[in-house]
C-alpha cells in the first residue's frame, strides 16, 4: 500500500495537454514604455480630526520655575499661565520668557486677565464667542 490513495487518484487522471502558444494570446496585453498615471482619490468623507481636549495651569511664582510649561507647550498642550503671585519684576521676567517660547512654537500669546495668559501652539484654535 505505498501509493495508497493518493496513488490511484494521481495514476487514475489525464495527463494534462499542453496548450500551443498563439500570436493572439500575446497580444492581448500591452507592453508599452507609457507611464501610469493615476487619478486623485476624493474621500467620501473627510477623515476625522483629533481633538485634544487636555490644558494645562502653571502659577510660577519667579523665572526658575517657568521651565515645568514649556514642555507641555512644546507638545502640543495649551498652557493657561497664571503670574499673579508672582512679584513686579519676575512677571515681566516670566511674561518675556512666556512670549519667546510662544514665538519659538509658532503658537499664539492672549490675555484672559491682567496676569493671566492663554498660551496656545500653533495646531490649536480658539474660537472667540459673539457678544
Amino acid at each position: 500500500m505505498a501509493n495508497g490513495m493518493f496513488g490511484r487518484f494521481f495514476a487514475a487522471q489525464p495527463a494534462e495537454e499542453e496548450i500551443p502558444e498563439t500570436e493572439a494570446f500575446e497580444s492581448d496585453y500591452y507592453y508599452g514604455d507609457e507611464e501610469e498615471t493615476y487619478a486623485e482619490v476624493t474621500p467620501l468623507h473627510p477623515a476625522p480630526v483629533a481633538v485634544e481636549t487636555r490644558m494645562t495651569t502653571c502659577r510660577p511664582r519667579n523665572i526658575e520655575e517657568c521651565g515645568k510649561f514649556v514642555p507641555e507647550l512644546v507638545s502640543g498642550v495649551p498652557v493657561i499661565l497664571d503670574i499673579s503671585g508672582a512679584s513686579e519684576v519676575e512677571r515681566t521676567r516670566v511674561y518675556d520668557f512666556a512670549c519667546g517660547v510662544v514665538a519659538g512654537c509658532s503658537g499664539s500669546f492672549s490675555m484672559v486677565t491682567q496676569d493671566v495668559y492663554l498660551l496656545v501652539p500653533e495646531h490649536v484654535t480658539v474660537a472667540k464667542l459673539s457678544d
